[in-house]
């Protein structure tokens, strides 16, 4: 997914061809509706992604706080899919949100930081959303809930 969203953020900043991050958009929001609606089963990206490293050990990370992750995905891809399409806006927004989401996909990827984990995480030890009844894991550790 990063690989696709820096592609389509490259094309849209520096050759202002906005037809690819129009496709990705559409792609990305429906792939996280899938996920945050019926979980990974039914999401294009992730069943790729699984086949990719079929040979691979499974770390299983909890479904509470990535589903988290996903609908402020989800939101961030709607807010796009209502700028490109509802409003026709290619511009500073849309470079901001994308840069947002691409952020979020390169910690994730690069360093193994669900950035949006540690947001739950956050809003968690303050009180603004409840306790999990199931501590759920977090690959590496790196956002688990104490």
């Amino acid at each position: 997914m990063f690989a696709l969203g820096f592609l389509a953020f490259f094309q849209a900043f520096y050759l202002r061809e906005f037809l690819f991050i129009q496709i990705i958009v559409v792609v990305f929001f429906f792939d996280f509706l899938m996920k945050v609606v019926v979980g990974t089963k039914f999401s294009p990206i992730s069943q790729l992604a699984n086949l990719i490293v079929r040979n691979q050990a499974p770390e299983y990370v909890g479904a509470v706080q990535k589903r988290f992750a996903w609908s402020i995905d989800l939101l961030l891809s709607g807010t796009m899919l209502l700028l490109l399409f509802g409003f026709g806006a290619q511009g500073l927004p849309n470079l901001l949100i994308c840069g947002v989401c691409l952020v979020f996909m390169f910690m994730e990827s690069a360093f193994g930081i669900c950035v949006s984990c540690k947001i739950y995480g956050g809003l968690l030890a303050m009180g603004v959303i409840k306790q999990p009844e199931v501590r759920p894991a977090c690959a590496g550790n790196v956002c688990s809930i104490e």
